[in-house]
């Protein structure tokens, strides 16, 4: 009976091992999840980035040519409105060197401000003016802008890694590091406070036990028993009325 027993104790060895076996294997071959911030980490060691300095824009080649092109363009638009300005003060100045010389006297300000507006030459080069100074503010306006938006680049960058990474970890069913980070705060507060509470209850504890201390270091006072009144007799009353004392009658035999 034992030796029939035995293949079968055998094969159910064999089974159990290659069982085991099996799950090992599948265990092993079970992919991880992988890290959702693994890329915005890799790109962003140190975290969220400060602003790009100047030697940091100075090694990009892209920007400078670009900003050395608005420069330019800016520079470009600057010696034009010099050039209308100077055009348009001396204009001025013949116009009114010519009115004086007709009217025998000069016009003041005001008046030969509108007089020279009505003469086509002279509105002409002050509209070319005003054309030439807005173009040089908003290529001004635009190299500011282009410097300002190449300093937040890597913030921009960073945002749009994290935010991407967020969304792999909803995708994963994790929490992202924001939440994390909140319910860290939120367990560290916790522990303050109740490091706070634990350490009121100490000091309400401490002082109730020195409050003991001294009432038993303090001797109880001895309470003063209160004298017994003293026996009024008939003759204290007598004395103190000056009523005297009606003698005893004696009693019938």
């Amino acid at each position: 009976m034992r030796k029939r027993r035995l293949p079968y104790a055998v094969r159910g060895l064999a089974v159990c091992a290659l069982g085991c076996l099996g799950s090992l294997i599948f265990q092993g071959c079970k992919e991880e999840t992988p890290d959702p911030y693994a890329a915005l980490d890799a790109a962003f060691p140190e975290g969220t980035p400060l602003v790009a300095g100047v030697e940091e824009r100075a090694q990009d080649k892209a920007y400078q040519a670009e900003i050395t092109a608005g420069a330019e363009k800016f520079l470009r638009l600057k010696r034009e409105v010099e050039t209308h300005d100077a055009a348009l003060a001396h204009y001025k100045q013949e116009y009114a060197a010519s009115y004086e010389r007709r009217k025998g006297y000069a016009l003041d300000e005001d008046l030969l401000e509108e007089a020279l507006r009505k003469q086509p030459l002279y509105a002409e080069a002050l509209a070319k003016r005003t054309a030439a100074a807005e173009a040089m503010e908003a290529q001004r306006r635009a190299n500011v802008e282009l410097i300002r938006d190449r300093m937040h680049q890597p913030q921009r960058e960073y945002d749009a890694l994290l935010a991407e990474a967020d969304a792999k970890a909803k995708a994963a069913g994790l929490s992202t590091r924001a939440e994390a980070r909140a319910l860290q705060q939120q367990a560290e507060a916790a522990k303050v406070t109740a490091a706070r509470a634990a350490s009121q209850q100490q000091k309400v504890a401490m002082a109730e036990a020195a409050r003991r201390e001294r009432a038993q270091a303090v001797p109880a006072k001895p309470s003063k028993a209160k004298p017994a009144a003293p026996t009024v007799t008939l003759e204290d009353l007598s004395k103190q009325t000056g009523i005297p004392i009606a003698p005893e009658q004696p009693q019938a035999p």
